[in-house]
């Protein structure tokens, strides 16, 4: 009985655990711990706003802290976490994931969630998005969101001072993950937590 044991644990076990490995293989962490340690950098917009980004202990998925992250909604609202060196996303274009957890305060919050890019100036900054509730919706309780990198669109936006201009995203030069809303996107300011943000490669893809 002992030897069907073992070859049942080879034959079947094994497999799922690396299944689980290549499942969370890390291409670079955006945010675990320390908001502004060498390497990461955070702002919110617009200023005077009631937007704001910290970290609390009060509310975490893991480890010590999470961030809390409030958005005004009578603006274009935001706020991003940014990174140093850039990651190129160039060859996870289709293999890559953005996973996060988040938990809403009230649980009806939408808001979009975008990657930026960055010239080699630093001057143009284009983004890309999608919108959260296409993938869960917003509750008390921490949820997992995968995203994958393929569900951005190639082509972005960014503001030249004037008016907004389409641009072809730069997938090897990626350096923000931000949490927006639009004006009126909802009914107050909402309030938000979100730990664990990351890139990884997607399971049983190259």
């Amino acid at each position: 009985m002992k030897y069907l044991y073992a070859i049942y644990f080879i034959a079947v076990m094994l497999p799922v655990q690396f299944a689980e490995s290549r499942e969370n293989e890390l291409i670079r962490n955006i945010y675990d711990e320390e908001l502004n340690k060498v390497g990461r950098y955070s702002y919110s917009y617009p200023a005077g706003s009631a937007s704001a980004i910290r970290e609390t202990t009060s509310e975490k998925y893991s480890g010590i802290y999470a961030l809390e992250i409030m958005l005004d909604f009578k603006d274009f609202s935001g706020t991003a976490i940014g990174i140093f060196p850039p990651v190129s996303l160039d060859e996870r274009r289709f293999s890559g994931t953005l996973e996060f957890w988040i938990k809403g305060s009230d649980g009806e919050e939408k808001i979009l969630v975008i990657l930026i890019d960055s010239d080699a100036t630093g001057e143009r900054k284009t983004e890309t998005f999608v919108k959260l509730a296409k993938y869960i919706k917003m509750d008390r309780q921490w949820q997992k969101v995968m995203i994958s990198v393929s569900d951005f669109p190639d082509i972005g936006q960014y503001w030249n001072g004037e008016r907004m201009i389409h641009h072809p995203v730069d997938w090897s030069r990626i350096t923000e993950v931000k949490f927006a809303v639009e004006p009126y996107y909802n009914p107050a300011v909402i309030k938000f937590y979100v730990d664990d943000i990351k890139f990884v490669k997607a399971s049983g893809l190259l």
